[in-house]
């Protein structure tokens, strides 16, 4: 039976989720640890902000113990009371007789932590249902559907990680983790997925990031789409967020680079019978494969949620995004100050997401006037804060681009990945590969050195 209109405009009249009785057993806990108690810390900790509690009475004395413990008041009945006064919400609260009865709410702090937890668990659930009455909202009045999705996908991963507080670990706790997990099945690295350089360093570990960087037309975004199918390939759940290219693009080139169809001929549609017969089989061979790609994700917040959402529902353990200047949604005065904002945004959400994250990064072209053109670490320092950030640094380089005016020049097709930088392995290695790019993909097999 159909439910009707009138059934289903209640249950958005219904009080958003709250726990009154966990909010006053908080602030008691709060009020009787007093500021000099770690245990007082750990709950703000897992508030986060005032606004967490339901209750406005609440907000306000949360954020006046925050205010005195920050500045050193001790807390009891009668500061807070004074506190509260001077403020001039000492009534907006109930007066001194609800703060009694507050204080005496819990007989104990020993469960604070756990109030605060509930607490959070509400905040986090009265945020998605304001997301998704924004999103109501917004498609009522007509706006664009495309642009509703990312928003209200922003604001869903931003709820999601609300309210979690600082987390730390006793040193003993955190080695003993690491040694069971390296007892068990070894370090979580992620496969870059050619030998030689995985063989040097095995892959790249959840929560670093991993730049290569290039002149255009260097290969860079053809370099990303074979890793990225490489690890997907391998078993590995991968996110390809492209402000590079499009989807219909990337799909031509993963046929050419499959197949060995030239990928101009794809492009022109000079393809034979037996030309179809190997797309439909590479087409075949990606069935179920875990590659999840995105060439709408543009601003650094729409880039967090898509990247969210791949993790909750896909386990996705590698993202990889082409390209970083093409990132938006950053403000700053300077190219500088933008780029070296996306680099510490990105970095931050693979550390938060847990997930191993590879930047492709256009290099300035100052490189193109030195008589040996491949890049160094000074054509990405002038390009933001991308170095301090970034766990390891990789070039792409090939000579061949830079002989194409010189008719007495015979193309080798060589490649180099050009490692400048790793914080847990050597430097200054170089893997050496051969560019097909007529096929869209690189050749390994030359021997690092």
């Amino acid at each position: 039976m159909k439910r009707s209109d009138h059934e289903m405009t209640g249950e958005f009249d219904r009080l958003p989720p709250h726990s009154i009785e966990a909010e006053i057993c908080l602030l008691a806990s709060m009020m009787q640890a007093g500021k000099d108690d770690p245990g007082f810390h750990a709950m703000r900790s897992a508030v986060g902000s005032a606004a967490a509690f339901f209750q406005v009475d609440h907000q306000i004395i949360f954020a006046a113990l925050c205010q005195m413990a920050d500045r050193g008041t001790g807390i009891d009945l009668v500061t807070i009371r004074d506190e509260l006064a001077k403020r001039q919400q000492l009534e907006d609260v109930g007066g001194a007789a609800y703060l009694a009865q507050i204080i005496s709410a819990v007989p104990s702090i020993a469960h604070g932590q756990h109030y605060a937890e509930i607490m959070a668990e509400k905040s986090r659930l009265r945020q998605m249902i304001a997301a998704a009455n924004e999103m109501l909202r917004s498609a009522h009045g007509g706006n664009d559907a495309s642009t509703i999705a990312q928003e209200a996908m922003t604001r869903l991963a931003k709820s999601a990680q609300s309210g979690k507080g600082c987390e730390y670990v006793r040193i003993d706790d955190l080695l003993m983790t690491t040694y069971d997990e390296l007892s068990e099945h070894g370090a979580e690295l992620v496969p870059m997925g050619f030998r030689d350089f995985d063989e040097l360093y095995g892959g790249i570990a959840p929560g670093e990031m991993c730049v290569i960087g290039a002149r255009p037309s260097m290969g860079k975004s053809t370099l990303l789409r074979q890793i990225a199918v490489k690890s997907a390939l391998g078993g590995v759940p991968t996110g390809l967020v492209s402000l590079e290219e499009g989807k219909s693009k990337m799909a031509r080139n993963w046929l050419a680079s499959e197949t060995l169809i030239e990928n101009g001929r794809i492009r022109r549609r000079q393809l034979s019978p037996g030309d179809f017969n190997s797309m439909a089989g590479a087409v075949a061979r990606f069935a179920d494969v875990p590659l999840y790609i995105t060439d709408r994700a543009r601003r650094l917040a729409d880039i967090r949620a898509m990247i969210s959402l791949w993790v909750a529902r896909y386990g996705v353990r590698l993202v990889l995004i082409d390209y970083l200047q093409r990132v938006g949604g950053v403000e700053g005065k300077s190219a500088y100050e933008r780029v070296s904002a996306i680099s510490l945004g990105l970095s931050d959400i693979f550390k938060e997401l847990n997930v191993a994250g590879i930047v492709a990064v256009q290099l300035n072209r100052q490189l193109t006037a030195r008589d040996d053109k491949r890049p160094q670490m000074a054509d990405i320092r002038k390009s933001g804060q991308i170095e301090q950030d970034a766990d390891g640094i990789i070039f792409l380089h090939r000579q061949d681009y830079f002989e194409l005016d010189n008719p007495s020049y015979r193309p080798t097709g060589e490649a180099e990945l050009i490692i400048a930088k790793w914080r847990d392995g050597p430097r200054n290695k170089i893997v050496q590969l051969k560019s097909d790019l007529m096929h869209q993909r690189f050749i390994e097999g030359v021997p690092i050195f």
